[in-house]
């Protein structure tokens, strides 16, 4: 495994709180919204995924990437997965780590090749 890029990022969780839809819906896509909605916390969650994407763009060095492109969901066994829907970037592999608390939220992402 060759290590191309690590991004960390930290958010306030408070960020996300009583956010309208037209900012939730210009970050995230539709199933990312609703895994966060079915929470009772959901800033806390929008928080992380926020901070996945984020840690994404600095660990790829490309700023050019539209947060929508870019989705996080879970799989079965809980793990978050990232995927760029770039064609540029499909050969990489995205190590994907995000933790909270009820005030911050922070994630980690490594690209591989």
């Amino acid at each position: 495994m060759n290590i191309l890029g690590l991004g960390v990022d930290i958010e306030s969780c408070g960020r996300f709180k009583d956010r309208d839809e037209f900012f939730i819906n210009r970050l995230f896509t539709k199933k990312e919204i609703e895994y966060c909605k079915s929470f009772k916390n959901s800033a806390e969650h929008f928080a992380g995924r926020f901070c996945a994407k984020e840690a994404c763009i600095k660990a790829l060095n490309d700023t050019s990437i539209p947060f929508r492109k870019m989705e996080i969901l879970n799989s079965d066994d809980g793990m978050p997965n990232l995927v760029v829907d770039e064609e540029k970037y499909q050969k990489y592999k995205f190590l994907v780590s995000i933790s909270h608390t009820n005030d911050y939220a922070t994630a980690t992402v490594i690209v591989t090749i």
